[in-house]
């Protein structure tokens, strides 16, 4: 898209040049310089517009049952490299500021682990495809990943909230001191 924007703004600038005098092409150039400029700040402000519509309809759903305490759990997402800022990192601060004023309560969890074991028994998935399968504890059960996984971040939210701690199974293991 970006790609057919830029093309047809050179085709435009070709034939300025080839048409105008100098003064009046830079002029033109110009013009056409502040449509881009304007096309694209107008796309940016309605990114960040729905941005913003989609975290307070979030936050009026977690704080629509009167006599609960509004909490927010959402995975960290610390996989491998850091590519610099993501869509997720732009929408988690958002979504903090946010529920900050709101009066929400809001966590991150760590994802350690949370698609690798079943989410009912703890045991060790087999991954197939898109599907985990337990095949210790819950005798063949199918689940989506993704599914499973966000179902043990709520478990650990749960268990997180009630203990102050959180679960072994899904510690990350401590890293053994360098030996020189």
């Amino acid at each position: 898209m970006k790609d057919m924007e830029k093309q047809k703004t050179l085709l435009k600038i070709q034939e300025l040049e080839e048409t105008i005098s100098p003064l009046k092409f830079e002029q033109q150039l110009d013009n056409e310089y502040e449509k881009f400029k304007a096309k694209t700040w107008d796309r940016k402000r309605a990114a960040k517009a729905e941005l913003t519509r989609g975290i307070d309809r979030l936050i009026d759903i977690v704080k629509s049952p009167p006599d609960s305490t509004p909490f927010i759990a959402m995975g960290d997402g610390k996989f491998g490299i850091k590519r610099g800022p993501t869509f997720t990192d732009k929408f988690a601060k958002a979504l903090y500021t946010r529920s900050q004023g709101a009066g929400v309560r809001m966590h991150y969890v760590s994802e350690f682990k949370t698609s690798m074991l079943c989410c009912r028994c703890k045991s060790k998935t087999v991954k197939k495809g898109r599907q985990v399968l337990c095949k210790v504890g819950c005798q063949g059960a199918k689940r989506d990943r993704d599914d499973n996984a966000s179902q043990n971040m709520a478990n650990l939210t749960h268990h997180y909230v009630d203990n102050l701690e959180w679960p072994t199974e899904f510690q990350r293991p401590a890293r053994l001191p360098a030996i020189n």
